[in-house]
């Protein structure tokens, strides 16, 4: 079985700035959970890489905005809490991360390239110097196709 990394981010281009450390994650049923900090308390966070916005256990956030530490970033953002959606946290403690307080949503994803290590349980966020903001401002050399298979698993890429 080949090692197959997922890069989420890919116009980011990576360099010349900080390097990014791995972090351990946990998988639960393919999805990512990560340890963070939500302003000052210690939580787990869902990481969606198909959610807008993050969300929030309405006992974590306070007024105005929220400092959320994870890996080794840190970042202010404005989270969706709202008492209604509490239960979805309760619900989510069935997994394998029993104190969620987080859905890491792209608003704060978006903002890094992130490598996911699915079967290396490790999670990297890099912080990127340039921006292409059109895919021809990146010389990627010439295109790959890859075929996408669905199964009752999920998607799945046959990489040689």
């Amino acid at each position: 079985m080949r090692h197959l990394l997922v890069t989420i981010g890919l116009l980011w281009l990576s360099g010349c700035g900080k390097t990014a450390v791995w972090e351990p994650m946990r998988v639960d049923r393919g999805i990512p959970f990560i340890d963070a900090e939500v302003d000052g308390v210690a939580t787990t966070c869902l990481v969606d890489t198909g959610a807008n916005v993050s969300v929030m256990r309405t006992d974590l956030v306070g007024d105005g905005s929220t400092l959320l530490v994870f890996s080794d970033q840190e970042t202010w953002i404005d989270p969706v809490a709202d008492p209604s959606l509490d239960p979805l946290f309760a619900s989510l403690s069935d997994l394998t991360a029993p104190d969620i307080g987080c859905v890491m949503g792209w608003d704060v994803i978006g903002s890094y390239a992130v490598t996911l290590d699915y079967l290396g349980s490790a999670i990297r966020f890099d912080r990127p110097t340039k921006r292409a903001w059109e895919i021809e401002d990146l010389d990627l050399g010439e295109p790959v196709a890859l075929e996408i298979y669905n199964t009752q698993f999920g998607a799945f890429i046959d990489a040689r």
